[in-house]
């Protein structure tokens, strides 16, 4: 622990002293964040065995920590197109060192970009897992130039690798390359589209089954409208893994639609939806295809930073395994409710819930109808302190 700690300071101190001279911030925060997910179910079934409700919890802590983190953020030219960044996070058992380098360069009326990033991740205490020490890098170039006044073209290429310290079943070392095309369209009053062809080729050196390219499509669509918002994404992609007989080879489409619209300051309503349709080879046995479709509407009400809803949320499951008897389509009804409070750069709280029932299509032993109770929060605090040199 304290050997990484020394080495960040000693990088902060080789930095160059010239770039006093420019634009030099550092910053500090102590912070804590908390997000889990809840499940608590009652089964419906009261025949048998089963004579009364049976009731049981499941618990999943994602993150539940105090850290602090050191930043030190370096801008030599005052049209910020090279900003470097070195920072240093702890927490009460982990310990992350990041290296990122943002670089944009005017090329007349087009732009290029680099991004690259370069993290450490060490455990300093208690048992030590897989997955739980890596390193990891990534590299993003991008070259944007304007085509009409409003639409733009670009190219991106980027490659990334993750490795582990030590690997498992699910934990594996990895590089992965791609590039896109695409297209960003602005329609004016804050609406914006954009279209793009994308490639990657994934390589597991531990192993090659998992190795996979896939290709296809992304559009997202993305407005301000009065007194509202919405956004639109959708993605076509074919993934083809290093498996015979097309194990695992599937073609998957997904569309998302989300609107907000505000009425007035005090009330607000949201409604979402969402379909997704995976299709595996007809061969392929321990796969089936299913499709799966969510719609949701909430609404709520605002005060200040506090905004409290609920509404209506349904959902169906088709899926591919009814041939075989063995099918686990359902539909889902519930209530969903919300609570968020949010300070900028200081605090958040959001905490939703879903409460209803789903029944299956198929029951048997052991699939049974059932009510559920689904609760997921996430917390953040921080204090921050910010110190900035400039010319």
């Amino acid at each position: 622990m304290n050997r990484l700690l020394y080495t960040f300071i000693i990088l902060l101190l080789l930095l160059p002293i010239k770039s006093w001279a420019a634009e030099l911030r550092l910053t500090a925060n102590v912070g804590y964040d908390h997000m889990s997910q809840e499940f608590y179910a009652d089964s419906i079934l009261f025949e048998g065995a089963d004579s009364s409700i049976v009731e049981w919890q499941q618990k999943k802590d994602y993150l539940d920590d105090f850290r602090t983190s050191l930043a030190l953020i370096y801008s030599p030219y005052k049209d910020n197109r090279l900003e470097l960044r070195q920072s240093y996070e702890q927490s009460q058992e982990f310990i992350r060192t990041r290296f990122n380098g943002n670089f944009r360069l005017p090329v007349g009326k087009s732009r290029f970009d680099l991004i690259s990033e370069f993290e450490l991740k060490h455990k300093y205490k208690n048992e030590v897992n897989p997955g739980d020490k890596y390193y990891l890098g990534l590299l993003r170039t991008r070259f944007t130039t304007p085509l009409t006044p409003s639409i733009k073209g670009w190219v991106q290429f980027r490659g990334d690798f993750v490795s582990f310290d030590s690997i498992s079943t699910y934990i594996y070392n990895y590089q992965r390359t791609g590039g896109a095309v695409g297209l960003t369209k602005s329609f004016g009053s804050f609406i914006y589209a954009d279209v793009e062809l994308f490639a990657n080729n994934s390589t597991v050196p531990d192993s090659s089954q998992l190795d996979y390219n896939n290709y296809g499509l992304n559009f997202s669509l993305v407005g301000f409208y009065h007194k509202g918002s919405f956004d639109l994404y959708s993605r076509g992609e074919n993934k083809n893994y290093n498996q015979p007989d097309n194990e695992d080879d599937h073609t998957r489409l997904y569309l998302q639609v989300r609107n907000k619209y505000q009425p007035n300051e005090k009330i607000y309503l949201k409604q979402e939806f969402s379909f997704e349709t995976t299709r595996y080879d007809p061969n392929d046995l321990t796969n089936f295809s299913y499709s799966d479709f969510k719609a949701e509407g909430v609404i709520g009400i605002s005060s200040g930073n506090t905004q409290f809803g609920l509404g209506p949320a349904f959902a169906v499951l088709k899926d591919g395994s009814s041939n075989l008897g063995a099918s686990q389509e359902y539909k889902e009804f519930s209530l969903r409710t919300e609570l968020d409070y949010y300070k900028i750069g200081r605090m958040f709280l959001s905490v939703e819930s879903f409460t209803g029932k789903r029944n299956y299509n198929i029951t048997s032993e052991y699939q049974t109808d059932f009510i559920f109770e689904r609760v997921s929060r996430s917390t953040g605090l921080w204090i921050q302190m910010k110190t900035v040199t400039r010319r």
